[in-house]
């Protein structure tokens, strides 16, 4: 059976004490970083270490629900699917899970399966922390988009001004595969001059644009575009709703310190 394995000086710190008001991201800004190593097969979610993400947000479709992230034979699901609770505000269920700690620079991996649908996106990313006001919002994204399943996305995004103004790097990339046929190995190495990405093990893409500068949190999610949104229209396309539901599938995550990465390389 697959199991969680922690490699680390140091164990993960519960996030137990993060303010309950907060949907989008209860982890305190003060909550130190976590210099750990670890690899993560989904038997379960701990939720000492994982917390499902409830919030939605500008360009989302969907309610981002607990219930629409599935473990079964150890693999982690989000499920995007129309939503029949008219109790929900918004068209189609979707959902994300979030780490409880915060990184540094490294090498993030993961092994995924998208079998996506027209108007839809998944997305394994590394964020910073959240704040209700005047937020200057970082992230580093993997992104895989319903309109063509044989690309990956991946961008730099670095807002100032207190979420004013944005800017962001970013690069749509062909892959040699269907990223919904089959798991495939998806990568981000994070330095303090760089970020590069990886598939398969392979080297696709790198920028020194926006690179983020403090600890990040690992997140991965699912949804559907919310269309009456131009922009998000045009990025994503319209749903095809005749394709749902369906997933987005984790089999594992990896996170390796960048001194050790550059040890396993340099072997």
């Amino acid at each position: 059976m697959k199991r969680f394995l922690k490699i680390a000086a140091v164990l993960l710190l519960a996030a137990a004490c993060g303010k309950k008001d907060n949907p989008a991201n209860p982890v305190p800004a003060t909550n130190p970083v976590a210099p750990v190593m670890y690899y993560e097969q989904f038997d379960s979610i701990d939720t000492q270490k994982w917390q499902y993400q409830l919030y939605s947000f500008d360009g989302n479709g969907c309610n981002m629900r607990k219930e629409n992230v599935l473990i079964k034979n150890s693999i982690l699901s989000f499920k995007t699917e129309i939503n029949t609770d008219s109790s929900l505000p918004k068209k189609y269920n979707g959902g994300e899970i979030g780490d409880n700690q915060f990184y540094l620079y490294g090498y993030y991996t993961v092994r995924m399966r998208s079998n996506l649908c027209k108007g839809t996106v998944s997305a394994f990313f590394l964020m910073n922390q959240y704040e209700p006001v005047n937020w200057n919002h970082k992230e580093i994204d993997i992104e895989f988009l319903g309109l063509n399943r044989m690309a990956i996305q991946c961008t730099n995004h670095d807002f100032e001004d207190g979420g004013k103004t944005w800017n962001h790097s970013s690069a749509t990339l062909a892959l040699p595969f269907d990223v919904a046929a089959d798991f495939h190995e998806f990568g981000i190495l994070w330095t303090p001059d760089s970020v590069a990405w990886f598939a398969d093990g392979k080297f696709i893409h790198s920028d020194t644009l926006y690179v983020p500068h403090e600890p990040l949190q690992i997140r991965m999610n699912y949804y559907a575009a919310d269309t009456s949104d131009a922009g998000i229209k045009a990025w994503l396309g319209d749903v095809d709703n005749s394709c749902l539901p369906t997933t987005t599938d984790i089999d594992w995550i990896k996170r390796e310190s960048l001194d050790d990465y550059r040890k396993r390389m340099t072997k």
